[in-house]
């Protein structure tokens, strides 16, 4: 009986995993494939902003002979990008306009023979920093190394001892701005912000390294037009019962100024960013107190826009105490100013009968 041949399908199968591992002498039946220096591409979305980095590389004149320094070439990609952008965002940033951003930026290093960088492009039309905060925590590098990423004119990391180990451990890292602006301490952002010279301020938290594609929609939601933009940590609270105190007292600020749409979202929760015609509308000096700068920025009916949850959920944010103390000051600021019973008229009892004013 003749004895069938066995498949031979397992050992092409195996063969062709053994392509791009070339014999020694050039002895290979099969031609090295060729590295594509091009992203590796799960659709065709990211193709066409390669490329067009690729083009704009090659229209700059001089070509890799006009860098001036990385910081240039930084700014010169995201020009570009923004440029390409125009106006087709609609003034909204989403994961696929960033991932084009970073083929795009790959595109443009590539063409000038430049390693790649972990630069990611965003169109933004305004100038923006950000102001790096640490709470009196360890200060991570990845939460600077994430922020250099960004098109930032400046980041300034505030410390409160010139010569402690916080300003040991970054000292060293190119782009950034440290400064110490010793006793009193005052407020730290408004530190930064006065110290800052851009349309946009950034507030980061130095502790905890946050991605910079999180970072990169509170920017593009100011430059877009809000005055604030906030993340929201309301969707990871689960139900009210399991709400925690401060929690349920932001909630209560943001109800009672006739801001429900808030939520517990605050102003005090790191990220957040604000506009220079926000910060010049509450005053410099309110962003020392973030519940009050929150509060002012309600009174003052300034566009807060609340962007996608940046931050881990289930996430503390310092002191509760104090933090407790300072929303407490926040309410009587807005008590002063509206009244005791802010905007929740009694439409009840008719105190004008006993000689006082409807409150």
């Amino acid at each position: 009986m003749r004895k069938s041949k066995p498949a031979r399908s397992s050992k092409r199968h195996n063969q062709a995993f053994r392509i791009s591992r070339s014999k020694p002498n050039g002895q290979s039946k099969h031609k090295r494939r060729r590295i594509r220096t091009a992203p590796r591409l799960s659709s065709g979305s990211l193709r066409p902003a390669y490329e067009a980095g690729s083009q704009d590389a090659a229209s700059l004149q001089g070509g890799s002979s006009a860098i001036q320094d990385p910081d240039w070439l930084k700014r010169r990609i995201n020009d570009s990008w923004t440029g390409r952008c125009g106006s087709r965002d609609g003034g909204q940033i989403t994961d696929l306009l960033l991932r084009q951003g970073k083929a795009y930026a790959d595109g443009f290093t590539d063409a000038l023979r430049w390693p790649r960088q972990s630069w990611l492009p965003v169109p933004l039309d305004r100038t923006a920093a950000a102001v790096v905060l640490t709470g009196g925590k360890a200060i991570d590098r990845g939460s600077l190394e994430e922020l250099l990423r960004l098109p930032l004119q400046e980041i300034i990391v505030i410390l409160r001892d010139a010569e402690g180990r916080e300003f040991s451990q970054i000292r060293n890292v190119p782009g950034i701005t440290i400064v110490y602006p010793g006793e009193p301490f005052g407020g730290i952002r408004s530190v930064g912000a006065k110290i800052s010279n851009v349309d946009t301020v950034l507030f980061a938290d130095g502790s905890k390294r946050i991605p910079a594609e999180r970072l990169a929609i509170l920017l593009k939601t100011v430059d877009s037009g809000a005055d604030v933009a906030i993340s929201d940590t309301t969707a990871s609270l689960g139900v009210f019962r399991n709400w925690d105190d401060l929690s349920r007292v932001r909630a209560f600020i943001n109800w009672s100024l006739r801001r429900p749409e808030l939520g517990a979202n605050s102003a005090e929760t790191l990220p957040n960013a604000w506009s220079r015609r926000a910060i010049e509308t509450i005053g410099i000096t309110a962003l020392a107190i973030p519940p009050i700068a929150h509060q002012a920025a309600i009174g003052h009916d300034l566009n807060i826009a609340v962007c996608p949850n940046i931050r881990e959920p289930k996430e503390k944010d310092g002191s509760t105490k104090l933090s407790l103390d300072e929303h407490i000051e926040a309410l009587k600021a807005a008590m002063e100013l509206k009244g005791s019973r802010l905007t929740l008229y009694d439409r009840v009892r008719r105190r004008s009968h006993a000689g006082g004013g409807r409150q």
